[in-house]
């Protein structure tokens, strides 16, 4: 009886992945872009954007940058401040329009879009959205307000998940005392929510003049807010992006500095622990130059490394990570130079794979790159006998949109194969 070896083969376009792919510029015109938001999953690559016209429109591509044309909608005639998000098969669009938070959603990869209840908020400014999706937990929502002029309120909902889709656990994040702020962001951690937000005033944020803050939600309950930071440099800052890696909370922000008529920004992370009380007063500068209406990334991946992206001043979009140990050096993913008083960066992740969109100033298209980093290992493998009497294999999907190019092969002890 001849042996039969099983040769599980994941084919790419370079060989094993963990390479950036070459940019692409893809069939998305986006003249008038305002913000973009990026979200990708199985399906593909979720992008919505907001034109200058106050159109909320819906795009899907590929990760080779393919554009499925039977996919773009729009969503909105009349928003601002889009954010997506979704799980493995469902896709949530977020968005302020009129007095109200609006939002749509896709059980079938955004072929279809259905709505969701409205958030009345009135009609005050707005100057920021954000929305992650957590298994089993829904949709952690935050969005800020103008609604103790000058300054801003930053609210928090969850959606529970499909099919019950209800707004639920409403909370005023900065009722505590005097609290302020607003540009909140969002993300979770086992029985935990974190919000950060920036005291500031401005809409969009600028020149820093606030401080960064942060509150959880330890299962029902919020705990007291926490001073992040204050400015590291005597000023103030601008805007932030909080992130769970491992058992760490990293919180992530623009630290503004001024010197003989000059400024910028520099940015700066700290950590704490998951359920800690407060923050340290080190840092890390991980970035010397940024702006914060551009807005960063940040993401975890599956390897456990931080992610983050942002456009450095004069030098393109650029990528580093953290892998517990160490910041990496910079990755250049782009040398384009981006409108830096729009928000023209997208970035997202699936397992261990990056995905960065953003808008050039020379050109009317979005582009993309991709980092196909090494994917997962099949779950769920299960090997049967086949009324052949070969042996069989099955594992679950791959979540990576690029796992259609994964291909199996058999090879029998006399080299031929199929």
């Amino acid at each position: 009886m001849k042996k039969i070896f099983l040769i599980l083969a994941f084919i790419y376009s370079v060989a094993f992945g963990q390479s950036w792919n070459n940019p692409v510029t893809t069939t998305i015109s986006a003249s008038s872009l305002e913000k973009m938001d990026l979200f990708t999953n199985k399906d593909g690559n979720h992008l919505l954007i907001k034109n200058s016209s106050g159109n909320i429109i819906y795009y899907n591509f590929n990760s080779s940058g393919t554009v499925d044309n039977n996919k773009t909608e729009t969503l909105e005639s009349s928003g601002d401040y889009p954010a997506i998000t979704g799980s493995d098969n469902n896709i949530y669009a977020i968005y302020r329009s009129g007095n109200n938070i609006k939002g749509k959603y896709s059980i079938n990869g955004g072929t279809d879009w259905t709505a969701l209840s409205n958030i009345n908020v009135g009609s005050n400014a707005c100057n920021g959205i954000d929305a992650v999706y957590e298994n089993n937990r829904g949709v952690h929502l935050v969005y800020a307000m103008r609604d103790n002029d000058p300054y801003f309120e930053t609210y928090y909902y969850r959606l529970t998940p499909y099919p019950y889709h209800s707004w639920t656990d409403y909370k005023n994040v900065t009722d505590y005392g005097s609290e302020v702020g607003g540009v909140p962001s969002v993300t979770f951690s086992d029985n935990r929510v974190h919000v950060s937000y920036n005291s500031g005033n401005a809409t969009p944020p600028y020149i820093g003049v606030g401080v960064s803050k942060s509150r959880d939600k330890a299962g029902s309950t919020w705990q007291d807010p926490q001073l992040v930071s204050d400015g590291e440099y005597g000023y103030a800052t601008s805007r932030e992006k909080i992130q769970v890696r491992s058992d760490k909370l990293f919180c992530i922000f623009y630290d503004a500095w001024v010197d003989l008529g000059q400024y910028g920004w520099r940015i700066q992370v700290k950590s704490r622990d998951l359920t800690g009380s407060s923050w340290p007063g080190s840092y890390t500068t991980i970035f010397s130059s940024g702006h914060p209406r551009i807005l960063m990334g940040a993401e975890t991946t599956a390897n456990n490394n931080l992610n983050v992206v942002h456009y450095y001043l004069d030098n393109g979009v650029v990528h580093k990570y953290y892998d517990g140990t160490q910041w990496s050096n910079d990755f250049q993913v782009t040398s384009d130079y981006l409108n830096y008083e729009m928000q023209h960066l997208g970035f997202s992740t699936v397992s261990n794979d990056l995905f960065v969109v953003w808008k050039s100033t020379s050109n009317s298209y979005i582009k993309y790159r991709q980092k196909d980093d090494y994917p997962l290992a099949p779950t769920g493998l299960t090997i049967t006998e086949d009324a052949n009497n070969h042996p069989k294999l099955d594992w679950n999907a791959s979540l990576e949109p690029d796992r259609d190019i994964y291909k199996v092969y058999r090879f029998d002890s006399y080299g031929g194969g199929w």
